[in-house]
């Protein structure tokens, strides 16, 4: 019998490997996936659906809201099969394991485990979950943009979607993202749909990339992109990379930028961004100045001069 509806214990695809699978089988099965608190409201006395779930990771307040679920099921005469990915001994499990109608293991160690429970088990497996056709793959005309995820402006992605579109490029825009000591993965998920709605498919994400990896891939690019919440600051540093190495750089500049940055000069500014900014023979003339006047302005031997003439007072 083909579930209503999957419910799973994890719900975000970018961090959760359960997830991502219950959202595959979910669209093979021509059904949906959602968590266990949608479930309730979604759900109808006398449905049938398929728990998918992995326990051993949850909170308390999300397996007590599985146990709830639980009861509700009960209640409304709604039926389950359960699709277990570990199998830990909790009593949740157990309870679980006690209702369901059939019980999908992932693999044969989890069989073993309920092989005395008494329950109809079915020994199953988790196809791989990245599509084989899927690669990081460059354009005619390819972007990469790093930063704290929990920094995106997406209202200028949103802008620079717009005039890309209207100047009819083909492009694709690779994004990196990290992550700030007191922020958390969720942050990125989020970004990531942002992002996902903004350009669709031609956004790929890169993951946490390492200082090596920046490198390799600012190296690969025609355009380096980096929005600040008001404008470019003498102290953001992500903009520093790619004009050190000699990648043109786009931005928003506003009074409070470093007054050396000009546009069409050594940045480029979304403000003031047309078709002929993003010639290649331009952007190679800007990724040249840019790297000879951060060098020249932004630099630590003129950090520390700086410091040092002011040193004691």
């Amino acid at each position: 019998m083909t579930p209503r509806l999957i419910v799973t214990s994890h719900t975000s695809a970018n961090l959760s490997g359960v997830a991502k699978f219950n959202a595959q089988l979910a669209d093979h099965m021509g059904v949906v996936s959602v968590g266990v608190a949608e479930a309730m409201a979604r759900m109808s006395d006398g449905d049938h659906v398929l728990l998918s779930l992995k326990l051993i990771d949850m909170s308390e307040a999300d397996i007590g809201a599985v146990e709830a679920f639980h009861r509700a099921a009960s209640g409304r005469r709604i039926s389950f099969d359960l699709f277990l990915h570990t199998y830990d001994g909790l009593p949740m499990e157990d309870a679980l394991v006690a209702d369901a109608g059939t019980i999908f293991c992932a693999n044969s160690e989890i069989e073993a485990a309920l092989a005395g429970s008494g329950r109809p088990l079915v020994l199953v497996w988790c196809p791989a979950l990245i599509d084989v056709e899927a690669s990081i793959t460059p354009a005619e005309f390819t972007i990469f943009s790093f930063g704290m995820a929990h920094k995106i402006q997406l209202g200028y992605y949103e802008m620079l979607h717009r005039r890309l579109e209207a100047f009819g490029r083909a492009y694709s825009i690779w994004i990196s993202t990290a992550f700030h000591e007191k922020s958390g993965f969720g942050e990125f998920d989020e970004a990531s749909r942002e992002l996902r709605s903004v350009f669709g498919s031609r956004v790929q994400f890169l993951g946490f990339l390492s200082d090596d990896a920046v490198n390799y891939f600012v190296d690969r690019v025609g355009l380096f992109v980096a929005f600040f919440p008001k404008g470019i600051r003498a102290n953001n540093t992500s903009a520093y990379v790619p004009m050190e190495r000699g990648c043109a750089i786009l931005t928003n500049l506003d009074a409070y930028s470093p007054a050396w940055l000009r546009h069409d000069v050594n940045v480029l500014d979304i403000h003031s961004l047309t078709a002929e900014s993003l010639e290649p023979e331009n952007l190679r003339r800007v990724a040249a100045a840019a790297q000879r006047d951060v060098r020249e302005n932004a630099g630590w031997s003129q950090l520390v001069a700086r410091m040092s003439e002011h040193n004691g007072g």
